[in-house]
């Protein structure tokens, strides 16, 4: 599949803010001396990146993630930073390219007629071996 997006993957990237937390979850005492836990911060509003449609697009695609305007997105799965942080920048993009996909409208077509003849006399010949397969009568 072609990407969607305008520009290349790093000028989104580029754009974007990290801010690092404390995670929970598995780790032990390790989670409680690192940041492991990675949010990607982006303000849709102040980029450039995005034409007028193309933000009214997102925002009503990216709902969940977007709050006064900006995205955020989370990621604490890995007891690492950077591992977090590629997996935010890889959710984000994904996220991106599926608000700007635009379903192209389906122009609905008939049926023609040698594939309606076709199909007829496929199951006229598929009824022809179940009569073949019956017991024979009295007659």
């Amino acid at each position: 599949m072609t990407s969607l997006l305008r520009y290349p993957k790093s000028a989104y990237i580029t754009e974007c803010n990290f801010e690092t937390a404390r995670s929970g979850g598995k780790g032990g005492q390790h989670v409680n001396k690192t940041e492991s836990k990675v949010t990607l911060v982006f303000d849709l509003n102040e980029t450039l990146l995005f034409d007028g449609n193309e933000k009214v697009r997102i925002s009503s695609k990216m709902k969940s993630h977007l709050h006064d305007g900006v995205i955020r997105i989370s990621s604490e799965r890995s007891r690492s930073q950077i591992q977090n942080k590629k997996a935010a920048i890889l959710l984000f993009l994904e996220l991106l390219e599926k608000a700007l996909f635009v379903q192209t409208k389906r122009i609905p077509t008939k049926v023609s007629r040698s594939k309606k003849e076709a199909r007829l006399k496929s199951k006229k010949i598929d009824s022809q071996k179940k009569v073949a397969r019956r017991r024979p009568g009295l007659e």
